[in-house]
């Protein structure tokens, strides 16, 4: 029997890799034998991930450093991932942003176009500018949203706005994209042990606590790991899942259904 999880040969571009999920899935394709391309806006931590990969795999790893919430770094990102590798088969969007957004904040549009640029715009111009690349490899589109496009989280709520709409955007695209042969999914993870409870403000000395009481409150019994997100992406991107299109994975310890305030 094959190895359907060989990605030996394939080019995986995957948003977001210089650390968190997108560093996990990033080395988890590396280790799969897949040429990936690490993508963000720290220079020295691209690097860091780019090395690591080569560590892991003989295959080749492109460093790209760009945003985007800039178009130009989008089509610069797609032009250097072309002209280095001459193909695409699976883009990862996993690049996102989140803030605390009351509607009383007073930088409340602020936000709101911050977070949807990166979480929406920015993952709408780079899939539309991959689909001539992956309809010629008959590649794939794995989105990373979150449990909070699911369900409402009060002080979230432009987060959760922000990934219903990719959600949505996952699903009518696998519909346009299928007749292509491209396959398009999303994962919806629950909290997961990243960097991100440093951008809420969390100090060192509490995070602890809130991994703790969080993990008590999900049926299993503990938050995500980057690595349950790795694995996710990488059955939706392989040949296990070739007649899968247009799910919603959730990644989350069944915590969708306990009544519980989650972070993610």
């Amino acid at each position: 029997m094959s190895n359907c999880r060989d990605f030996n040969g394939r080019v995986v571009l995957i948003t977001g890799s210089s650390s968190g999920i997108g560093r996990e899935i990033a080395l988890y394709l590396s280790s799969l034998g897949a040429q990936v391309v690490i993508t963000g806006r720290d220079e020295e931590r691209v690097q860091v991930v780019a090395e690591k990969c080569r560590e892991i795999s003989q295959q080749k790893v492109l460093e790209v450093v760009a945003d985007l919430n800039r178009y130009d770094d989008i089509e610069r990102l797609i032009y250097e991932t072309i002209n280095e590798f001459g193909k695409l088969d699976v883009l990862v969007n996993n690049a996102g942003v989140s803030q605390i957004s009351p509607i009383s904040s007073p930088d409340l549009m602020q936000i709101y176009n911050t977070t949807m640029s990166t979480n929406v715009k920015g993952v709408l111009y780079l899939s539309s500018l991959s689909v001539p690349y992956l309809e010629k490899t008959k590649g794939n589109i794995v989105n990373v949203s979150s449990v909070c496009g699911l369900r409402p989280l009060g002080p979230l709520m432009i987060y959760c706005m922000s990934k219903s709409a990719l959600d949505m955007f996952s699903q009518c695209l696998a519909l346009e994209l299928g007749v292509k042969g491209i396959r398009v999914n999303s994962i919806s993870p629950a909290s997961v042990r990243t960097p991100i409870f440093d951008k809420f403000g969390v100090q060192s000395f509490s995070l602890h606590n809130i991994i703790e009481m969080t993990a008590k409150s999900y049926p299993l019994g503990r938050i995500g790991e980057p690595l349950d997100c790795a694995k996710a992406v990488a059955y939706l991107a392989s040949d296990d899942a070739s007649f899968v299109s247009g799910a919603l994975l959730r990644v989350d310890g069944a915590s969708l259904y306990a009544n519980i305030t989650d972070p993610s």
